[in-house]
């Protein structure tokens, strides 16, 4: 690694790649047909695009930029409103002052839009006079005429793509501006704020909810218009009809209202669904953190069951959204031929049959098909803005949480620090923010901040469904002295002074700590502690990152001084035996490190700080007792003996180095001499945690927190506190006879050397059709896809027959009675309405049906995956497929692949109809459906390779965002903020620069393929102008009719194809974890071992040799011994020496080749008894514990 990349603290690449975006200087003319596109496209196809390949975001998109108009924006908000910092605002209107004023130029779009419409119209009416006429032809009228159906359709697709464009670029801008707000305000939430959400939350506000904001932004210009629009169409219709069209007109207006209704109550449903889902992703995350519990206590078909139940009540509220859904589509297309029948049949009431002439009846139709257009798209944007208004109040929920005040002042005319680090007086702190109301200092607020503030302090409520466990539970309310976690603090830190804090556990020692740093509420008296501060939290806070860069965390590399922390906190030897030394990369949560290396490394990161005050908890208590000696005296007398220390202890040794020692006891701070604690009178005290096992605290307050809500039964829940457990784990490249360390229990070494986090799956190439075959056979195999294809030809076929139907009437073909043409033409729209919601219906029943089977063995798989699944993958590379993807194959492609088929079967249908009346059109197909598939494969092999980097990318920011929360203490002592934050903006530009030019490929090939079609519909026109004479005025009309309709469902459909072979991207990637190997088999063979297994619980380990890897040596070598029944025997080894790995041996956390010899458990091998039967009946005491409810991890 190179030491400038080192001294950053992170590999991580920066957000600009060298190459600017073209479309900065092209022309106008190249920006309204995507020309500039065009070398990207060409590149893509050449060879699959990599990150490097993609152009920079325009400096106006970048993550940077939309944050600081967000915070201009703010400022201006509050300044103009006289709020203070910590007032809220409103979301809504700093989205609108940061980006709304560009955005509203999409709409000047709008207007033209419009006009080419309507002009297209009457070009139609217009060529279907000159078939119904038997005057002699001016060429140069048709001539004009089959131009202006060109130039129409070619300035309807410009101006639509535009304003789509523009509408999805908002979006980005207001993704990157929301994502960044998150983040901002995690990194200023104090950990008690931070109590009441969790990882779930964030995830979904930064993932799922801001792609609703990115659809609302896409779609609000078409809502905002359509009113215009919608009174100039409508206008237009009476205006050729009369009085007869009001029927229809008002048939249309009505199906607005219902439409809306349906669409916002298809946002409440989500509403609803999305505290499923965040229950469901914050599970997924508690699990996959402490999955190594999980396996060890044999929990894992009781969390598939909770997954599972939260899963099926989370579809359920899905599903019913997508029938809602199918069911507003039906309405859309039935509305057409509804009206049409009502207006028809009114004017033929009125006017007599003859009246109804081809060019009027087809204007009409033509005329409503655009008014039912502008209706439909009005309530699909209404319930996009339903969406992102949902997404908003989530977000506006969270940033309501107060912030924290962060730590005491340390300028230098501050009298109190002049001679001191710390000075507490009086303090009272609480984790519990409604313990704020007991404030002495606190100022006087009106009536409606008091209510704002109740109503953010329950915030993780409103936001996350209840926990089923402890909802019936009732507690009675506590005292401002029970409530309030640690009373009446007083210390005094001179500069300099090492001072040791000992206690009982949960004595409230950790939360000490915790206070001096600003993370928990004070209810009274004084904090103020010296800046910066180094911190090392009992539970260290280890980065995916290289040694080097966990020990500098963002220091400038000094080779004297790292080398003199590296010895100091005894990592020489350790690291020495690593392939790649102080490169080598960490796991995540140190996952391939031992808790004694974890510490040390968390230690020396803070030894290596230039901070004056360093706050220790416990970083010897993980190590053994030479270690703990070599640290006694190289570091707390050695390299800190001239900086100020408060160590938090359990080692009585420890307390000769100290000047002055406090006790600790049930949240009260006294001063006691030294000399009573070496004597001995105090070693319950000080040995209390050593009896009963090292406890640990994390950066977040769970070990002192929980103690403090031990009597009204509830554990704080910060969703990536907990980490599964990793006592010793063996080293890479040695034996554990050398007394090595540092060893990967798991995962290949891939990459650089050093290197243990595996890079993430990417399929090259197009989606195959295993993926779409084993998809549909999940929504119901080959009786559901026969079923949904016949309907899906049977509705087509009825609407086609509609407007056959109508040509005939307006001919007089048969010279029926205007009572059978009615009849019979209502006959076939109310055929056409069935078949049309019964293909939507069951379309989404096989959607559904497909996405729940995807799920359920997903996680399956997922949980039941070998160990070395989870120490090869971050949990936020995990979490997106259940998440993100879950998303997508849930929502967006049941749409997407529903409207796609029905594209493809209506261009069908507008084929046959058309080459049926029109022989000669049959020769323009082949030409016109090579370029659209020539350009549509151009485009799939480009969008697909986007929306893959778009995946990959997406999974860095999540674990980014998951791994800041897990650490956030410790970033801020440190003073991180500003660099953990530049580290994200580059994550988010990395994203979007693969997103917006997904966008952009996807105009590109929008503006071709309706360019195409142009061209095409114009043929049509010119086929009809000069076969007039052999062509009635009414199959005119509808061949023209179904010409717009042929190239406008073809165009439409490849868009569409391209989108949902991109969504299935989602299902190819949920599909891969759905094939990931397992677990040797749950459950045991009858026979094998008896109900009450083990009974005596004798073990024998009979030449046992273990390695994490085939590839790497043994960390357990031929091992013989035999532990009697009823023996308590102990293990005691060096750091990394093979003491958890006998645990991993006897739970069978590692089985592979390379493991040989046998474990007996009272004479049973068990490798013969089935996993979950071996761990339910085995019993481990880990580190940590599971995250969860006490009720739940006891039961």
């Amino acid at each position: 690694m190179d030491k400038e990349e080192a001294e950053t603290g992170s590999g991580i690449e920066g957000m600009m790649t060298g190459k600017p975006c073209p479309m900065m200087k092209a022309s106008i003319f190249s920006i309204l047909t995507w020309q500039w596109m065009q070398s990207f496209i060409t590149a893509g196809n050449r060879k699959p695009l990599e990150a490097e390949d993609l152009y920079d975001l325009v400096p106006d998109e970048s993550a940077l930029q939309c944050e600081r108009r967000w915070l201009k924006a703010m400022e201006q908000e509050r300044t103009k409103k006289n709020k203070n910092h910590t007032e809220p605002v409103s979301v809504w209107k700093l989205l609108y002052k940061s980006m709304g004023r560009k955005f509203m130029l999409g709409s000047l779009f709008k207007p033209v839009w419009l006009v080419t419409v309507v002009l297209q119209v009457y070009i139609l009416r217009e060529l279907v006079k000159i078939a119904q006429t038997t005057e002699r032809l001016q060429w140069w009228w048709a001539t004009m005429l089959v131009l202006g159906m060109l130039v129409t359709s070619t300035a309807q697709s410009i101006c639509q793509h535009m304003c789509f464009t523009v509408g999805q670029r908002t979006g980005v801008k207001a993704r990157a501006t929301v994502a960044m707000a998150v983040f901002n305000k995690l990194q200023e939430m104090r950990l008690a704020s931070l109590v009441n959400t969790n990882t779930g939350i964030m995830l979904n506000l930064v993932t799922n909810d801001t792609q609703k904001i990115v659809d609302a932004a896409m779609f609000f210009h078409f809502v905002w218009t359509a009113l215009l629009e919608v009174s100039v169409v409508g206008g237009l219709v009476l205006y050729e009809a009369g009085i007869a069209g009001i029927p229809g007109v008002i048939i249309i207006f009505l199906t607005q209202p219902l439409q809306v209704k349906m669409a916002q109550l298809v946002g409440k449903l989500r509403r609803t669904a999305v505290n499923y889902t965040d229950s469901r992703v914050r599970s997924v995350n508690e699990i996959l953190t402490g999955v190594r519990v999980v396996k060890y206590n044999g929990w894992t078909a009781a969390f598939l069951k909770r997954i599972g139940d939260l899963r099926a009540s989370e579809l359920h509220w899905i599903k019913r959204a997508n029938y809602i859904r199918a069911s507003t589509s039906t309405l859309r297309d039935g509305v057409t031929p509804v009206a049409s029948l009502a207006t028809f049949g009114t004017y033929v009431a009125i006017h007599g049959g003859a009246a109804l002439t081809p060019s009027l009846a087809f204007t009409i139709l033509a005329l409503l098909s655009i008014l039912v257009r502008l209706f439909s798209i009005a309530p699909l944007g209404v319930q996009y803005l339903s969406e992102a208004l949902v997404a908003i109040q989530r977000l506006q929920q969270l940033l309501d949480l107060p912030n924290g005040h962060g730590l005491g002042s340390s300028s230098d005319t501050d009298e109190v620090l002049a001679t001191r680090a710390v000075s507490v007086s009086n303090g009272v702190f609480s984790w519990s923010l409604k313990d704020q109301r007991y404030s002495s200092v606190k100022k006087k607020k009106s009536e409606k901040v008091k209510n704002r503030k109740a109503k953010q302090e329950h915030i993780g409520v409103k936001i996350l469904s209840k926990v089923p466990d402890v909802k019936d539970l009732k507690f009675p309310r506590k005292t401002y002295e029970e409530e309030a976690t640690l009373k009446d603090i007083t210390l005094e830190v001179k500069r300099g002074e090492l001072v040791a804090i000992v206690g009982a556990v949960g004595s409230g020692k950790s939360s000490l700590l915790l206070a001096l740093l600003g993370e928990m509420e004070c209810l009274s008296g004084e904090s103020r502690t010296e800046r910066p501060v180094a911190y090392a939290p009992q539970q260290p806070w280890i980065l995916n990152d290289s040694i080097r860069c966990n020990i500098l965390f963002g220091n400038k590399f000094d080779e004297e001084r790292y080398a003199a922390t590296v010895t100091a906190c005894a990592l020489d030897h350790d690291i020495a035996q690593l392939p790649a030394g102080h490169d080598t990369e960490i796991g995540e949560r140190g996952v391939n490190l031992s808790g004694g290396q974890k510490a040390r490394i968390s230690l020396a990161r803070a030894c290596y700080s230039t901070s004056p005050l360093l706050l220790l908890d416990d970083p010897i208590a993980a190590v053994d007792v030479p270690t703990a000696k070599h640290l006694m005296e190289c570091v707390l007398a050695g390299i800190l003996k001239d900086r100020t220390v408060i160590l938090v202890t359990h080692n009585k040794t420890s307390l000769s180095y100290c000047h002055r020692v406090y006790l600790m006891e049930h949240g009260k701070l006294q001063e006691i001499a030294k000399d009573l604690l070496l004597d001995g009178d105090l070693d319950a005290v000080i040995l209390d945690d050593a009896e009963v096992g090292t406890a640990n605290a994390t950066d977040h307050p769970t070990k002192d927190m929980g103690h403090a809500h031990a009597e009204i039964g509830i554990v704080p829940k910060i969703a990536i506190v907990e980490e599964p457990v990793r006592e010793s784990i063996e080293i890479v490249g040695k034996s554990s006879q050398k007394g090595t360390s540092f060893g990967v229990e798991s995962g290949k070494i891939v990459g650089r050397k050093g290197s243990l986090t595996v890079k993430e799956d990417r399929v090259e190439g197009e989606v195959t059709w295993a993926t779409y075959s084993r998809y549909a056979k999940d929504g119901g195999g080959l009786v559901m896809c026969t079923s949904v294809v016949l309907i899906f030809l049977l509705a087509q076929a009825v609407r086609v027959m509609v407007d056959y139907w109508l040509s005939i009437w307006v001919d007089h073909q048969y010279h029926l009675s205007t009572k059978i043409y009615v009849i019979a033409y209502a006959c076939f729209c109310a055929g056409a309405i069935g078949f049309s919601l019964s293909r939507a219906l069951l379309f989404t029943e096989a959607a559904m049906l497909s996405a729940k089977q995807m799920h359920g063995r997903m996680a399956e798989r997922v949980l039941r995956s070998p160990q070395i699944f989870f120490d090869q993958n971050p949990v936020g590379r995990i979490v997106n497929r259940f998440s993100k993807d879950q998303s997508m194959v849930d929502e967006l492609l049941p749409s997407t692949a529903q409207t796609c088929l029905e594209s493809f079967v209506g261009c069908l249908g507008s084929m046959v109809i058309v080459g049926v009346l029109i022989p000669w059109f049959l020769l323009c197909v082949p030409p016109f459906a090579l370029v659209f598939l020539y350009v549509q494969r151009r485009y799939v092999t480009v969008s697909r390779e986007l929306k893959r980097l778009d995946g990959l990318s997406r999974s860095p920011m999540y674990a980014h965002l998951a791994q800041t929360l897990q650490g956030i203490a410790s970033v801020r002592a440190f003073g991180a903020e500003k660099r953990m934050h530049d580290q994200f903006i580059a994550m988010i530009d990395a994203n979007h620069r693969a997103f917006i030019l997904f966008v952009h490929a996807s105009r590109w090939l929008g503006i071709r393929l309706d360019f195409a079609a142009a061209i095409c519909v114009s043929i049509v026109s010119l086929l009809v102008v000069l076969l007039r004479h052999s062509i009635s005025p009414g199959l005119a009309g509808v061949v023209l009719v179904q010409s717009l309709q042929l190239t406008g469902f073809f165009q439409y459909g490849v868009r569409l194809a391209a989108d949902t072979e991109n969504y299935f991207t989602s299902v190819e990637r949920i599909q891969a974890y759905s094939n990931l190997p397992t677990e040797a088999d749950p459950d045991t063979a009858s026979g094998v071992i008896t109900q009450d297994w083990p009974q005596a619980g004798e073990i024998e380990f009979v030449h046992y040799t273990m390695a994490y890897r085939e590839d790497l040596p043994p960390v357990l070598n031929d091992l013989c011994f035999k532990v009697k029944a009823q023996e308590k025997v102990g293990i005691l080894g060096r750091t990394g020496a093979g003491k958890s790995s006998l645990a991993a041996a006897m739970f069978r956390l590692v089985e592979n080749k390379a493991c040989t010899g046998s474990i007996l458990i009272d004479g049973v091998d068990i490798t013969h008894v089935g996993l979950d039967d071996l761990r339910r009946r085995l019993s481990i005491i880990p580190q940590v514990n599971h995250q969860g409810h006490i009720k739940s991890i006891i039961c």
